[in-house]
C-alpha cells in the first residue's frame, strides 16, 4: 500500500508540473538568513485522497545532503499551518538545490529531492525523503 502511495505522489508531482491548481506562494527566511520562495497547494488525486504540495528551489550551493533535510524540515515547520487548513492527510515536498557549475558549460546544476509528509493519528506531520 505505502508503495502505490509513493508512485501516486509521484503521478502528482509530474501533473503539478504541468498544471497549477490555483496554487499559492510564501517567501520563507530560513535560520542561515536565506529567502526562498515556496509554491503551495492542494491537490485532489482520487475523490477521497487529497494531497499538500510543496516545491522550491535553493539557488545557494548547497554540499552535504543533511543540510537538505534540515532545511526541507524548516520549510516544513513555517509551512504546516497551511497545510493543516486543507483535508489533506498526504504532503509531497519537491526540492531542488543547487550544487554547482558544469565544468563545461559553467551551466548551474540542481539535484530534485522528493519529501512525503504523512498526517499521524495525533494530528503531527512524520516528513521522510523519498529518494
Amino acid at each position: 500500500m505505502k508503495r502505490i502511495i509513493l508512485l501516486l505522489i509521484l503521478s502528482i508531482i509530474l501533473i503539478s508540473c504541468t498544471k497549477n491548481n490555483s496554487a499559492n506562494e510564501k517567501e520563507i527566511k530560513l535560520s542561515n538568513g536565506q529567502k526562498i520562495k515556496v509554491t503551495f497547494a492542494e491537490k485532489e488525486v482520487e475523490k477521497d485522497l487529497k494531497v499538500f504540495t510543496v516545491d522550491y528551489q535553493n539557488n545557494e550551493k548547497v554540499t552535504k545532503e543533511e543540510i537538505v533535510e534540515e532545511q526541507v524540515l524548516e520549510v516544513w515547520k513555517n509551512i504546516e499551518k497551511e497545510a493543516n487548513k486543507t483535508d489533506a492527510d498526504e504532503a509531497v515536498i519537491k526540492t531542488r538545490y543547487f550544487i554547482g557549475n558544469d565544468e563545461k558549460s559553467n551551466e548551474p546544476i540542481y539535484l530534485d529531492f522528493i519529501f512525503n509528509g504523512e498526517k499521524i493519528e495525533n494530528g503531527t506531520w512524520k516528513i521522510t525523503k523519498v529518494n
